[in-house]
This record gives structure tokens, sequence and C-alpha cells, in this order.
């Protein structure tokens, strides 16, 4: 049914939604991920917040003190605070670091980079890093930076049975028949995205009934691996 598909579909569609992951996350502070009781106040930590698989998220988009020092004026300072925390987060059974960077504290980076911290995934206004702690010998379990686009093909035909086919107006390519189409948007559902391309593309307004077929392929764009859906 389609209800079904559209479930299908949305599951599909949760590479698109990574970029919002920060807003998913549940506080949780120090004292309450140590399997020990921890005297340590929270304000000598980074802001953090707990994840699964005992992660920690760090949020450096709130504001960052240290003992009243401003950290964005004083690298010492997050650097100081950076090596406690790391120290308090191992000690404590965490396995891995997410580092949420946005613009205006990129100059933090360098800092992260040389305690082992690696970049995961680049957004508009902000950088993910990552950085494995290694409990008791453990191999790195994080995923690889997500890669996958998503983009939907429609077959369009009439009740005379006559197929709608387009060229690429703007192409490096040979300009050839093909099917309207393109780029599933961030959040946008498959047949939402499916009726979007083929207005923008022909003017003219189909409806979705069902889904065709799907096709996956490695290394097309920036070494993604782009997903397809033809739809009728």
């Amino acid at each position: 049914s389609k209800r079904v598909f559209k479930q299908i579909m949305r599951s599909l569609c949760h590479i698109a939604r990574y970029s919002n992951l920060r807003h998913h996350w549940q506080t949780l502070s120090i004292s309450k991920f140590s399997s020990n009781t921890c005297d340590i106040e929270d304000n000598s930590l980074l802001p953090c917040k707990a994840t699964r698989f005992n992660n920690l998220y760090i949020d450096l988009s709130t504001t960052l003190t240290c003992k009243d020092a401003n950290i964005d004026n004083d690298s010492n300072s997050f650097e100081h605070k950076l090596d406690h925390s790391l120290q308090v987060w191992s000690q404590n059974g965490i396995r891995a670091l997410w580092a949420y960077i946005p613009t205006e504290r990129v100059h933090l980076i360098p800092i992260l980079v040389a305690r082992g911290f690696d970049f995961h995934y680049a957004s508009a206004g902000s950088v993910l890093l990552t950085k494995w702690l290694s409990q008791n010998g453990e191999s790195n379990k994080l995923p690889s930076s997500p890669s996958a686009m998503m983009g939907v093909a429609g077959v369009v035909h009439n009740e005379r049975n006559e197929l709608l086919l387009v060229q690429e107006r703007d192409t490096t390519y040979v300009r050839k028949w093909k099917f309207p189409g393109g780029l599933v948007d961030t959040l946008e559902d498959i047949d939402v995205a499916i009726a979007r391309e083929v207005q923008e593309e022909t003017g003219i307004c189909a409806d979705f009934r069902s889904m065709i077929g799907l096709r996956q392929q490695n290394g097309i764009k920036f070494g993604g691996s782009p997903h397809c859906m033809l739809t009728d």
C-alpha cells in the first residue's frame, strides 16, 4: 500500500536527516553516565550530551566559560578544559566523542585535531569531528561519514499511454532523452520529491502512484553512493 511504501521511504531517507541529528540528543550530566559517584562540577567540563552506546556529543555552539574566562579569547583555557574533560570522560567509560563546531568557532578545530579528533561530516555552518576513546582496546566502531544522496525519476504517462521525456538544458554530456527527476531535498518524502521535480522540469502536475524500481551506484559525486527511485 501507499502507506507502507511511505514508511519504507522514510527509513531510506534517514541519511538525509543526518544533519539534524544534534536536535535529538538527550541531555545527561557526567554524574548520570558514571557508574561511580562523581563529585566534579558540571561546569568543569565541556558542555556535552549523552547518546546511545556510551557516546558523548560535545556542542561547542553553546556559551563556553572556564572560571569566568572567555574560552573564545583564551585558547589555553579551552585546551585545559578539553584535556580535563577527556580525562574524566575516558575514566567514566565513554567510548566515543562527537564534537559539533559552528563556523564562528572553527579556530578550535586545530586544538581538537591535535588531541586525536578527526573530521567526520561538514554542512553549511558547521563541522562534525569525532574521537574514538578505545575503551579496553576496543576497535573503532564509529560509522563512516554519510555519503549517500537520494534521487528520483518519474515515469509520467497520460490517458493515451504517452510517456513524458525531457532533455537536460545544462549538461556537459551529449543531450539525451530521459525521465524527469532530480535529487530529493533534506527531510522531503519521495512522493513529494518526484511530484516537485516533474513540475519544476516540465510544468506538469503529476500524481504519485507507486515505486517501480531502485538503483544504487557508487562513486558518482564526491565519492558518494547515490540511490535513484523510479516511480510511476
